[in-house]
């Protein structure tokens, strides 16, 4: 439950961010573009590191998968002949880290979560960009 509060604020938090350092690039203000691009990387920092532990349990599943149909089956003894279809059973659902039953953790859902801030922040553009003509 942290976590999916914490990739909501993210989101949100890296939307604003960049659109303060559009505007301070505009305006050529050093210290707000060192602190927006700080921020933007503390937040893609913990939201990556979050998403690569679910990419691993991802591919611990898979690799799981993959020993299992590569395993010499006939040599093993007679009781894990027996548990070897209930592994290859189970290991055909893949793992996932799912986060407050929207979100799979993963590179994927990075990739996801980093295309949604920046669609927010050339809504939030394009709105500023409205609000100024309209004043003008």
């Amino acid at each position: 439950m942290f976590y999916i509060v914490l990739l909501v604020c993210s989101v949100a938090l890296m939307s604003l961010s960049f659109c303060n350092i559009i505007n301070a690039l505009t305006s050529w203000e050093k210290l707000e573009i060192f602190l927006s691009s700080s921020v933007i990387f503390i937040e893609l920092y913990c939201v990556f590191l979050g998403n690569y532990v679910g990419q691993n349990i991802i591919d611990s599943s898979t690799a799981i998968s993959q020993a299992t149909y590569n395993a010499h089956w006939y040599a093993a003894p007679l009781c894990m002949q027996k548990l070897i279809p209930l592994i290859i059973q189970r290991s055909n659902k893949h793992s996932v880290l799912t986060i407050g039953v929207l979100f799979d953790a993963s590179l994927e859902g990075f990739a996801t979560l980093l295309s949604t801030s920046i669609s927010y922040v050339i809504v939030l553009q394009s709105m500023g960009t409205h609000t100024e003509s309209k004043k003008k």
